[in-house]
């Protein structure tokens, strides 16, 4: 688990440099490394290979495909939530990012392991915080013209 996901050098292809931003992504690096650290304390060698294997292959790329969703679009370049490209975009992401939050609950019930119970809520926090800081993004963008 020592593998560290490129999801935030993804989410700096964006391409601004606005506080704003830098400030959001820094807030969800913090996440994701709250939801990493949420398997360190798992004792068994067969919880740790589930962990990692919900890790490695579910979690990551379904966030990677997120990213891309909003990278693809180059939301940030487009002014406002209103703007339907960035708003598909936004969706998109926010789509791919519940679909993760879905595998961690399946992997959870599957191989019911108590110390994995929760890393949904990591990523559904994760989410808030892409909507949130967007959101607020736009509002000073707003306030600036």
């Amino acid at each position: 688990m020592s593998d560290s996901p490129d999801w935030l050098g993804k989410l700096k292809h964006i391409g601004s440099d606005s506080p704003l931003v830098k400030e959001g992504l820094s807030r969800m690096q913090g996440t994701m490394n709250t939801f990493t650290a949420r398997f360190s304390p798992i004792s068994s060698e067969v919880n740790r290979i589930t962990a990692t294997k919900l890790w490695k292959e579910q979690v990551i790329p379904i966030f990677a495909r997120a990213i891309h969703e909003i990278n693809y679009l180059d939301i940030v370049k487009n002014r406002g939530l209103a703007n339907p490209l960035r708003h598909q975009a936004l969706s998109a992401a926010d789509d791919k990012l519940r679909q993760a939050e879905a595998e961690c609950r399946n992997m959870n019930t599957q191989s019911r392991l108590a110390a994995l119970v929760g890393p949904e809520d990591e990523i559904r926090r994760l989410r808030i915080e892409l909507w949130g800081f967007l959101l607020a993004w736009d509002k000073a963008e707003l306030s600036s013209d």
